[in-house]
Protein backbone atom coordinates (compact mmCIF):
# COMPACT_ATOMS: atom_id res chain seq x y z
CA UNK A 1 0.00 0.00 0.00
CA UNK A 2 1.09 3.41 -1.16
CA UNK A 3 1.46 5.85 2.26
CA UNK A 4 3.06 8.65 0.41
CA UNK A 5 0.20 11.67 0.38
CA UNK A 6 -1.01 13.40 -2.50
CA UNK A 7 0.16 16.66 -0.82
CA UNK A 8 3.09 15.22 -0.72
CA UNK A 9 3.44 14.44 -4.39
CA UNK A 10 1.90 17.52 -5.53
CA UNK A 11 4.47 19.32 -3.55
CA UNK A 12 7.64 17.80 -4.70
CA UNK A 13 6.31 17.99 -8.33
CA UNK A 14 5.81 21.72 -7.69
CA UNK A 15 9.36 21.91 -6.26
CA UNK A 16 10.84 19.74 -8.82
CA UNK A 17 9.26 21.63 -11.88
CA UNK A 18 10.14 25.08 -10.40
CA UNK A 19 13.74 24.33 -9.59
CA UNK A 20 14.18 22.96 -13.30
CA UNK A 21 12.27 25.63 -14.84
CA UNK A 22 15.22 28.12 -12.99
CA UNK A 23 18.35 25.87 -13.41
CA UNK A 24 21.42 27.36 -14.05
CA UNK A 25 25.02 26.09 -13.00
CA UNK A 26 27.11 27.36 -10.35
CA UNK A 27 24.13 27.58 -8.21
CA UNK A 28 25.06 24.83 -6.41
CA UNK A 29 21.20 23.40 -5.80
CA UNK A 30 20.39 20.69 -8.26
CA UNK A 31 20.71 18.01 -5.79
CA UNK A 32 17.54 19.20 -4.77
CA UNK A 33 15.70 18.88 -7.65
CA UNK A 34 17.59 15.43 -8.15
CA UNK A 35 16.22 14.54 -4.59
CA UNK A 36 12.41 15.54 -5.94
CA UNK A 37 12.60 13.93 -8.93
CA UNK A 38 13.94 10.35 -7.42
CA UNK A 39 10.61 10.34 -5.15
CA UNK A 40 8.87 11.13 -8.43
CA UNK A 41 10.32 8.71 -9.84
CA UNK A 42 9.09 5.86 -6.81
CA UNK A 43 5.95 6.96 -6.26
CA UNK A 44 4.96 8.27 -9.98
CA UNK A 45 1.81 5.14 -10.05
CA UNK A 46 0.53 7.63 -7.68
CA UNK A 47 0.54 10.84 -10.08
CA UNK A 48 -2.64 12.44 -11.76
CA UNK A 49 -3.06 12.36 -15.33
CA UNK A 50 -1.83 15.97 -15.49
CA UNK A 51 0.56 15.63 -12.92
CA UNK A 52 2.37 12.66 -15.13
CA UNK A 53 2.26 15.79 -17.81
CA UNK A 54 3.81 17.82 -16.06
CA UNK A 55 6.44 16.04 -14.90
CA UNK A 56 6.93 15.10 -18.59
CA UNK A 57 7.99 18.95 -19.34
CA UNK A 58 9.82 19.32 -16.52
CA UNK A 59 11.99 16.27 -17.50
CA UNK A 60 11.85 17.36 -21.26
CA UNK A 61 14.02 21.00 -19.64
CA UNK A 62 16.34 18.63 -18.19
CA UNK A 63 16.78 16.50 -20.90
CA UNK A 64 17.64 19.45 -23.16
CA UNK A 65 20.07 21.20 -20.49
CA UNK A 66 21.83 18.21 -20.05
CA UNK A 67 22.00 17.79 -24.19
CA UNK A 68 23.42 21.39 -24.15
CA UNK A 69 25.94 20.79 -21.54
CA UNK A 70 29.37 20.30 -22.53
CA UNK A 71 30.91 16.43 -21.84
CA UNK A 72 34.05 18.34 -20.37
CA UNK A 73 32.42 20.65 -18.21
CA UNK A 74 32.67 19.46 -14.31
CA UNK A 75 30.38 21.82 -12.70
CA UNK A 76 28.90 20.32 -9.45
CA UNK A 77 25.17 21.39 -10.84
CA UNK A 78 26.09 20.05 -14.28
CA UNK A 79 27.32 16.50 -12.83
CA UNK A 80 24.01 16.18 -11.04
CA UNK A 81 22.11 17.63 -14.13
CA UNK A 82 23.54 14.50 -16.26
CA UNK A 83 22.49 12.17 -12.58
CA UNK A 84 18.59 13.55 -13.18
CA UNK A 85 18.74 12.83 -16.60
CA UNK A 86 19.41 9.24 -16.09
CA UNK A 87 16.73 8.71 -13.60
CA UNK A 88 14.49 10.41 -16.11
CA UNK A 89 15.92 7.42 -18.63
CA UNK A 90 15.28 4.97 -16.20
CA UNK A 91 12.12 5.76 -15.68
CA UNK A 92 11.12 5.92 -18.98
CA UNK A 93 12.74 2.50 -19.61
CA UNK A 94 10.55 1.04 -16.94
CA UNK A 95 7.51 2.46 -17.65
CA UNK A 96 7.95 1.35 -21.51
CA UNK A 97 8.78 -1.96 -20.51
Amino acid sequence: MNTTSSQALADSLKSYSIDVQYWEPGAGDSHIFLGHREFLRAHIDSLTVAQRALLAEADRRVLEFAAARYEDEQDDDVLILRLCANVIEKSKAQHAA
